[in-house]
């Protein structure tokens, strides 16, 4: 069974999804959609998620189903080992995976995570740790950083998103 569920947080709108109960896809929304269904199935989450947003380390034990190739799966399986408040480089996640070489590789794989924030590829930083691309735009990953209480090098994302220009 097939479920959607809308999470309004402090960075906006989280969209979840799970097939009969493991969380497929948490991705952040510009707009509530029609989709929202019976969100009991992933309750705890979305409690989890309540407590996450109010600086409470949270270990999310929702069971996972991610559909990636083997590598993605891997990469994937390394950024849950980063704990809260903690982040790694991308050089150093290359090295986890067994090569230095590999960072644009593992960059590339974060990219596509399914599940962001539950499988924690904000964690992940520049080398001298400078904020880097994420999914949901730099400001959300600089709040992330900071309800965890990760100071990064330097500190220069505004918290909040740029204002719209409507034309």
């Amino acid at each position: 069974m097939h479920t959607v569920t809308y999470y309004s947080s402090p960075i906006g709108l989280i969209k979840l999804e799970a097939i009969s109960g493991q969380i497929t896809s948490l991705r952040f929304a510009d707009v509530l959609e029609d989709d929202a269904q019976n969100e009991s199935i992933v309750a705890p989450v979305l409690q989890q998620l309540y407590l996450y947003f109010k600086g409470i380390p949270v270990q999310f034990d929702a069971p996972l189903l991610t559909k990636g190739t083997a590598f993605q799966q891997k990469v994937w399986r390394l950024l849950l080992e980063i704990p809260h408040g903690k982040t790694r480089s991308y050089e150093e996640m290359a090295l986890a995976m067994g090569d230095r070489k590999k960072i644009r590789a593992v960059a590339n794989a974060i990219g596509k995570n399914p599940i962001a924030l539950i499988v924690p590829c904000h964690r992940v930083v520049g080398k001298h740790g400078d904020l880097t691309g994420y999914i949901g735009g730099l400001w959300r990953k600089q709040h992330l950083l900071d309800v965890e209480k990760i100071h990064t090098q330097p500190t220069l994302i505004p918290l909040f998103p740029p204002p719209v220009e409507h034309h």
